[in-house]
Order: C-alpha cells, then sequence, then structure tokens
C-alpha cells in the first residue's frame, strides 16, 4: 500500500509540473498573439495615415489647379509638412516636382530606338553632378543599354543580368543597373524621373537639369537662372528668350520646345509614426507618384512603394 501511495504521489507531481509546463506555454503563446494582433493593428494604423497623406498631397494639388496655372518652388504644395499629430500617430508629408526633372525614359522612343539628342542631354547631367567614382560615360551607355531595344552590349553577354530591353517601370530599379551605386544614386535620384515626356519645368528645374538643356549652359548662368526663378518664376517660356543662360544658344526654339512652366506629375514622400504597446515604435515610409490632370481637376495615383 506504501509504496502505491508513493506511485500514486509521484504521478500527482509529475501532472502538476506537466500542467504547470503547460500553462508557461500557454501564457507564452498569448502573449506572442496578442504582441502579433497589436503589431498589426500598429501597422495597419500606421499604412492608414500614409494613404490619408496622398489624399492631403492630392488636395493641395488640386487647390492649386484651380488658382494658377503655372507651377514653381514657392507654391504651397511644394512647402513640406512637418509631423502632425494624427488620431495616434504621427505623419509628415512632402511634394516633389518630377516635371522639373531629367526624363529617363526619353532617352529611347516609341520603338526603343536610342535618342541621340536625349542621350546627349544625359551626359550632360552627369557631367554636372560630378558623382565621385562614376564615369559619366560608362553610366550612360549601361542606361541606355538597359533601356534599348539593341540586342548587342555589355548585359546582353553578361550571364549574371536580365535585361528588360525597356524603360525603367520604377527610379529605384535604377539601382540594377551596372554602375548605378548607392552613391551615384545618392546624389542622381534628385535629379531624374522615369517618364518618358521630354518636357522640363523649368520654374522648378535645379542647376544640373538647367545645365542639361543645352552644351552652351555656362554654371554660373544656370545658377543664376536658378536663383531668379526661385525670386520670380516665369510665367512663359519665351519669357526666358533673353535670359544670359541662353544667351550663348543659337536656336532657343530648339531648347524652349522641351520647357515647360507647368507640371502633372509629382512624387509625395510619407513617414507615418504610431506609438506601439511594445517598446519599439511602428515606422512606416511610402513613396507615392500623382499624375494631375489640370484640365479635368483629377489627380491620380499611378505609382506606390510603401516600406
Amino acid at each position: 500500500m506504501r509504496g502505491q501511495r508513493g506511485a500514486a504521489l509521484l504521478l500527482v507531481v509529475l501532472l502538476i509540473s506537466l500542467l504547470a509546463v503547460l500553462v508557461v506555454e500557454f501564457q507564452r503563446e498569448a502573449r506572442l498573439k496578442l504582441r502579433s494582433s497589436v503589431n498589426l493593428r500598429d501597422a495597419l494604423q500606421a499604412h492608414a495615415l500614409l494613404r490619408s497623406g496622398v489624399t492631403v498631397a492630392s488636395a493641395f494639388l488640386l487647390a492649386d489647379a484651380e488658382e494658377s496655372a503655372v507651377d514653381h518652388r514657392a507654391e504651397l504644395w511644394s512647402q513640406p509638412i512637418p509631423p502632425v499629430p494624427l488620431g495616434e500617430g504621427t505623419l509628415s508629408v512632402s511634394v516633389e516636382d518630377l516635371d522639373g526633372r531629367f526624363p529617363l525614359g526619353s532617352l529611347v522612343d516609341a520603338r526603343g530606338r536610342a535618342v541621340p539628342t536625349q542621350v546627349a542631354a544625359y551626359r550632360r547631367l552627369l557631367d554636372a553632378l560630378e558623382l565621385e567614382g562614376a564615369a559619366p560615360a560608362d553610366l550612360v551607355d549601361a542606361l541606355v543599354d538597359w533601356m534599348d531595344e539593341d540586342q548587342e552590349g555589355p548585359y546582353e553577354i553578361n550571364p549574371e543580368f536580365t535585361v528588360p530591353n525597356a524603360p525603367l517601370d520604377h527610379l529605384e530599379d535604377l539601382g540594377r543597373v551596372e554602375g548605378y551605386t548607392w552613391e551615384v544614386l545618392h546624389g542622381l535620384l534628385p535629379h531624374v524621373d522615369i517618364r518618358s515626356d521630354r518636357g522640363i519645368n523649368v520654374n522648378t528645374a535645379t542647376v544640373p537639369v538647367l545645365l542639361s538643356l543645352h552644351e552652351a549652359i555656362r554654371r554660373d548662368e544656370a545658377e543664376l537662372l536658378y536663383e531668379e526663378l526661385g525670386e520670380q518664376h516665369a510665367e512663359r517660356v519665351g519669357d526666358l528668350r533673353t535670359h544670359a543662360a541662353f544667351s550663348g544658344v543659337a536656336n532657343f526654339a530648339a531648347v524652349s520646345q522641351n520647357l515647360k512652366v507647368e507640371s502633372a506629375r509629382f512624387r509625395v514622400l510619407l513617414a507615418a509614426d504610431v506609438p506601439a504597446a511594445a517598446q519599439n515604435p511602428v515606422v512606416r515610409i511610402a513613396r507615392a507618384v500623382l499624375q494631375r490632370d489640370r484640365a479635368q481637376r483629377t489627380v491620380e495615383l499611378v505609382d506606390w512603394i510603401e516600406e
């Protein structure tokens, strides 16, 4: 009997120990699921904040379309919105004019053939940027080879790359092209866009983009033009005909056909911060591209990348 009682006691102890382990494991699983649910909730809140930022940017652009037919650097939409509280988080928004940047898609035509005048303009842009550790000629050749229909070139014979032979779908795709390192992209991205439309808004163009317009434009002239347009924007492209920056351009009409003073394509940079129940807050950033139709008074979301 005494042996049986000892065995029963041992069995009870084992059962209690097993139950204790199960309870601890159950509590751990419950905490993990709760934390996962909270993280998911916070991530959804951050995403909602980012999307609301697109709505805010769209409203600014629509309001601007009602007030003016010209876009420039002093307008309300171009001023970054500092982090503002929204619900349980904060949101920051800034809008960039992509029509003031060099159009990489114009390096090739609709048939996939390189456009010599645009290739030369892109080379001038890279020369103006003076990117450290990068040869402008190599960068031009690599990107044109990536985009054009020509089946001959360093990519076509390099098994490590799959060449799309098509324009870029996203600006971030530049990082896949040979030579476009992080350092190169850091200096280049603020001056380029993937669109194929050659029109550049001179009011919002950077100095390197202004230098890309014609080989006769000098840096000091481009810097002066940039400074003056920041103080007093151009209402018409023709107003620039007599500016010193174009004094050495024999055929202003040839240059002016690629210039404009209004914009339709914008990039929105968004950052959302949601204080989490856990130690680390949930931070999400996104980049959206908006296409505005001034005549129709509409703004369309054409690209969205969220991280």
